[in-house]
C-alpha cells in the first residue's frame, strides 16, 4: 500500500534538500522522491518531542516530554515513531499524531490543550 503524502511532507523534504545544498532542483527532486514512496520523518531520531496525554484521575490533559528513539514502517506503509518519555512511558505514535497529539515544540502542545479547553 502506498503512503499518502501531504503538502507538508513535500515542503519538509524540500527544506531538507535545500539544507544539504541542493537548492536548484530541490522541488523537482522532492516530487520524484515522493512519487517513488520516499517517506520523510517529521523529525530526527533522538529529537525532543512533546506528547499530549489524558490524565484520567484529574480529567485533564498533560504534556509529557520525550525523545524519539526510532522510526518503523508497518506493512501498510504507515510510519510510526517510538518515543520514550521522561516519566518512563514508551509509546508508538503514527506519523498522523504529529500536530495532533505529538509536537516538536512544547508551546504547540500547550496551544492545542488551550483550544480544547476553550471549546468545551
Amino acid at each position: 500500500m502506498k503512503q499518502m503524502h501531504k503538502n507538508g511532507d513535500k515542503d519538509r523534504l524540500v527544506r531538507r534538500l535545500r539544507d544539504y545544498g541542493l537548492t536548484e532542483k530541490a522541488e523537482d527532486l522532492a516530487d520524484y522522491l515522493m512519487q517513488n514512496n520516499i517517506i520523510v520523518p517529521p523529525c530526527k531520531t533522538g529529537q525532543e518531542v512533546f506528547g499530549i496525554f489524558d490524565n484520567d484521575d484529574e480529567d485533564k490533559k498533560e504534556i509529557y516530554r520525550g525523545k524519539v528513539r526510532s522510526f518503523s514502517l508497518d506493512i501498510n506503509g504507515l510510519l510510526w515513531a517510538n518515543v520514550i518519555y521522561d516519566n518512563g512511558l514508551t509509546y508508538w505514535h503514527t506519523i498522523n499524531d504529529f500536530k495532533e497529539t505529538l509536537f516538536l515544540e512544547k508551546e504547540e502542545a500547550k496551544k492545542i490543550i488551550e483550544r480544547s479547553v476553550n471549546n468545551e
